[in-house]
């Protein structure tokens, strides 16, 4: 479970600043989380066949073709010629 110490090394971490007055019950939420995760560590899962998706369907794919025109060159027109210059070599006109 996590401690008062350890709340404010991940929220340091994460850059949070967490009020005290939701101290407490921030910790109390992170640690029922952490349990919810052990328990669920706990299921015996051997018999239960691994799925992408929980029901029963197949997808319909449609073929992979492009369906918009190439503007790569339209792009960067907003950058400097320094960057145009990296992106498309000196002779980018």
């Amino acid at each position: 479970m996590i401690d008062n110490t350890q709340l404010k090394q991940i929220a340091h971490l994460a850059k949070l600043s967490i009020d005290s007055d939701v101290f407490d019950a921030t910790m109390q939420d992170l640690n029922n989380i952490l349990t919810l995760a052990e328990q669920l560590g706990e299921i015996d899962t051997d018999d239960v066949t691994p799925m992408a998706h929980p029901l029963h369907m197949t997808q319909r794919l449609r073929e992979d073709k492009v369906t918009e025109e190439d503007q790569v060159k339209v792009f960067p027109v907003n950058c400097t010629k320094n960057w145009q210059t990296a992106l498309f070599g000196a002779n980018s006109d």
